[in-house]
This record gives C-alpha cells, sequence and structure tokens, in this order.
C-alpha cells in the first residue's frame, strides 16, 4: 500500500495518526510506503519515499501550512513501478489529490480518511456558505469514487452521509492514546510558572491544539474574561498558530502562553491543569480530547 500524506512531520492530528502508523508499519513490517513531497532533506527507507516540490509555498491565512506540488509523472511513474496493491490518501492537500489521480490511471482501488473538515474551514476562513458547499460536493465525488473512505467518528459518518457520501463506502477509523505517556502521574507541581513567574498555584483552564481561527478560541478568551477578577484561575493555551499573532498582544501575562509542547513536557501540561476547555466545533476526531 502506497500511503500518501501532505502532512506527516508536522504538530497536527494528521500527522500525529500518519506517524503512529508509520510507527506500527515499522514494527510489524508491514508492506505500507508513506509518499511525502518535502522540500527540506528527509531520510528515507522502505517505509519512506519523499518526492521533493517542484515549488513550495505557505498557505495563505496559514503560513504553518506549507503547499507542496511535486512532479505529477515522477510519482505516477513511482507507483506503476512499485507495483502497489492500494492506493490511500490521507489528506485532500495536492499530494492527496494525486493520489485520486495515480489510483484512477493504474486502475487501483483508493482509499482515503475524512482526517480534516476542509470544507468546513473554508467557511469559516472565507465566510461563504455557497464556497463551502461547492468544497463539499467536491468531496462528495472523490469519495463516492474511491473503494473505502475511512470516519474518524460516528458523528462524522452521518455528517457525509448527508452531504451526498454514499453510505456503503464509509468505515469508521478511530483512534487510541497511549495512557502510560499520558496519565495523572504526569503531574508536576509548579509547571507553569516557568510560563508565568506571577502563577501562584491556581486552578488552570487548559486548552491544547492548533491556535487558529476554526478552534473557536473567541469563546475561549470570552470565558477567560467571566473569570478574569477571580484570584483562583489561570487559562492557558498550549499551542501556536497563525491567530497567535492577534491574541497574544492583547493576553499576555493575562493568559499563559506555552507555545508547542511534545513528548513528556505535553504530558506534564495536559496533567498539571485542572479543567480542559476545548470549544472547537470542527473537529473530525479531535485527539486532544481524547488525551485531555
Amino acid at each position: 500500500m502506497a500511503y500518501f500524506t501532505d502532512t506527516l512531520n508536522e504538530i497536527n492530528g494528521v500527522a500525529l495518526t500518519s506517524r503512529k502508523l508509520m510507527q506500527i508499519a515499522r514494527e510489524e513490517n508491514y508492506a505500507l510506503t508513506f509518499v511525502t513531497a518535502y522540500d527540506t532533506p528527509v531520510s528515507e527507507d522502505a517505509f519512506h519515499k519523499n518526492f521533493k516540490p517542484l515549488i513550495s509555498f505557505p498557505l495563505p491565512e496559514y503560513e504553518e501550512i506549507k503547499i507542496s506540488i511535486p512532479h505529477f509523472l515522477d510519482m505516477l511513474e513511482y507507483c506503476d513501478r512499485e507495483n502497489f496493491d492500494v492506493i490511500y490518501a490521507a489528506t485532500p492537500g495536492v499530494v492527496g489529490l494525486y493520489a485520486f489521480v495515480i489510483a484512477k490511471v493504474l486502475h487501483l482501488p483508493f482509499v482515503t480518511t475524512f482526517h480534516t473538515d476542509f470544507p468546513g474551514y473554508v467557511g469559516k476562513y472565507t465566510g461563504d456558505h455557497l464556497f463551502e458547499d461547492h468544497v463539499w460536493n467536491a468531496f462528495s465525488m472523490m469519495f463516492n469514487n474511491a473503494a473505502r473512505v475511512l470516519s474518524p467518528s460516528r458523528e462524522y459518518k452521518k455528517i457525509m452521509v448527508s452531504h451526498g457520501v454514499k453510505k456503503k463506502k464509509i468505515e469508521v477509523f478511530t483512534r487510541g492514546v497511549n495512557h502510560e505517556r499520558l496519565n495523572p502521574g504526569f503531574r508536576t507541581e509548579g509547571f507553569w510558572k516557568q510560563f508565568d513567574p506571577t502563577y501562584t498555584d491556581q486552578k488552570v483552564m487548559l486548552f491544547v491544539g492548533r491556535v487558529a481561527k476554526e478552534k473557536n478560541l473567541d469563546l475561549f478568551l470570552q470565558t477567560y474574561e467571566l473569570f478574569k477578577d477571580r484570584n483562583d484561575v489561570r487559562f492557558a493555551i498550549v499551542g501556536d498558530g497563525p491567530y497567535m499573532e492577534e491574541i497574544r498582544p492583547k493576553y499576555e501575562g493575562r493568559v499563559i502562553f506555552t507555545g508547542y509542547q511534545k513528548g513528556e513536557d505535553l504530558s506534564r501540561a495536559f496533567a498539571s491543569a485542572d479543567v480542559f476547555f476545548f470549544p472547537s466545533q470542527s473537529e473530525t476526531f479531535g485527539n486532544v480530547v481524547l488525551e485531555a
């Protein structure tokens, strides 16, 4: 199987899931090759094939995400040469769309996953619901031409069906959490003090995720305003993203900002908070909810 993805090394739910699957493929020696398009050097082996893009540029309004456009014929020839049985696309970006076309050209089964509510994001960022409907129509066309579509939850299976995706095409693909890496034992006294010296053991209301408009962080901050005169509660945001440059100047010194955290630092952040407050309305799964 060839596993096409536009994101593997970044910090987001799709990349996290892909890296977990890559780890499992290596441990179990599955015949699964991850196909990417990075302009930076990556270590390639039997489980990872990278195509250097012809052009790469940041996504407008979302500079931390890059659009990479590799040479289509190079990818097509590679897949033909490797004799894959299945083509899988984890993302709806250029690499994922190439996977769809390659599967059709080579007459191979195409499988994809609705990891990201891209139509919802389009509606959120443009405010154009008609455009959002057009994007849904395009997704439905691709999904109905796939052998299988994996949905991260039963709820999104219903949403896809409501937008015209055939029910028989959809399988639910849930997630799991390593409880050895994420558990209350990581609670650390004074953890938040390293990010804000004024912290004095108050209860912490926590958000973890991309700091972006589609995460509905305005509701998180509106709630902070309701609590700001209390001296027993602090609000903390773990993560980074395009909306940070707008909210940080307004709330610096009042809300605790940690930036990206990973590994045991992320485990300590989760365990050292008291309430997890995640106001996003556009999650296909929401790994951080399960982690919390």
